[in-house]
C-alpha cells in the first residue's frame, strides 16, 4: 500500500515584493511581508509602490484564485506524485467545486490567458469539450467581442456571437429557466467558495429556504411525475 507522506502546513507564507527592486540587488534584500491566519506581519518600511503593489495582489486574489489553483495543481502533478497532490488537496481543504473547476481550467492552454478573460470564461472554455482549434477560436472571440463568461457559454452552445443571456435586451418577456440556472451557478460557486451554506447558522438556513421554496417545489413536483429519485441522483 502507497504512503502518502504527511504534507507540511507552515504558520505562515513569506512573500517578497519585487516592484522597485534595484540592479543586482538580491530578493532577500527587497521588502517582505509574512501572510498568516491571524493577518500580515510587515517587515520594515514599505514604499507607496510596495504597498500598491501588495494591494495589486489582494485585487487578483478576487479573479485569479482558480487559476492559481490550477497552476499550482499541475504544477504538483508534472514535478511530483499524484498521490501527494490528492493529498494536500485533501489536508488544505480545498473544496471538491474549487478542484473540480480548477482541474477544468488546467485543460485550457495557458498561451490563451488574456488580462480581459478570468476564471470563469476558463472554466466555460474547459468544460466545453472543445479541441484546440475551436478553444482557441472561442478565447479570442470573448476577448474581442468582450463576452462575459455566461455569454461565452451561449456562444459556444450556439455556435455564433451571443451577446444577450437569459432575456434578450429591451425584451419585456419572461426570463429563460437557462438564464435563471445561470445566475443561479455564478451565485452558487461564490458562496460555496467563500461563504460555505452548511457552515450558516440555523436561521440563516432557514431564510435561504424559504427564498428557494418556490423553485424546491416545482423541482420535487417534476421529480415525482418523472419518477426521478433525487436522493440517489437518477
Amino acid at each position: 500500500m502507497h504512503l502518502v507522506p504527511q504534507i507540511p502546513q507552515p504558520s505562515s507564507v513569506e512573500l517578497a515584493l519585487t516592484q522597485g527592486l534595484a540592479p543586482g540587488a538580491k530578493l532577500r534584500e527587497n521588502r517582505l511581508f509574512v501572510l498568516s491566519r491571524t493577518g500580515v506581519e510587515f517587515k520594515g518600511e514599505m514604499t507607496l509602490a510596495q504597498w500598491m503593489e501588495g494591494m495589486l495582489m489582494l485585487s487578483w486574489m478576487k479573479t485569479a484564485y482558480t487559476v492559481w489553483l490550477a497552476d499550482f495543481i499541475k504544477c504538483g502533478r508534472q514535478r511530483f506524485q499524484q498521490e501527494t497532490v490528492e493529498e494536500a488537496l485533501v489536508q488544505l481543504e480545498f473544496t471538491e467545486l474549487d478542484v473540480s473547476r480548477a482541474l477544468a481550467i488546467a485543460d485550457v492552454p495557458g498561451e490563451l490567458r488574456s488580462d480581459y478573460l478570468t476564471s470563469e470564461h476558463y472554466f466555460v472554455l474547459g468544460r466545453s469539450g472543445l479541441d484546440d482549434d475551436q478553444t482557441k477560436r472561442w478565447a479570442a472571440a470573448a476577448e474581442e467581442h468582450h463576452l462575459s463568461a455566461a455569454q461565452l457559454k451561449d456562444s459556444i452552445a450556439a455556435g455564433e456571437v451571443v451577446k444577450q443571456t437569459g432575456t434578450p435586451a429591451g425584451s419585456r418577456g419572461l426570463p429563460t429557466i437557462q438564464g435563471f440556472r445561470q445566475m443561479f451557478d455564478r451565485w452558487w460557486t461564490q458562496v460555496h467558495t467563500h461563504d460555505p451554506v452548511n457552515r450558516w447558522p440555523k436561521e440563516r438556513k432557514l431564510q435561504l429556504f424559504e427564498e428557494l421554496r418556490p423553485s424546491v417545489q416545482v423541482g420535487l413536483q417534476l421529480a415525482r411525475e418523472l419518477g426521478i429519485n433525487l436522493e440517489e441522483g437518477r
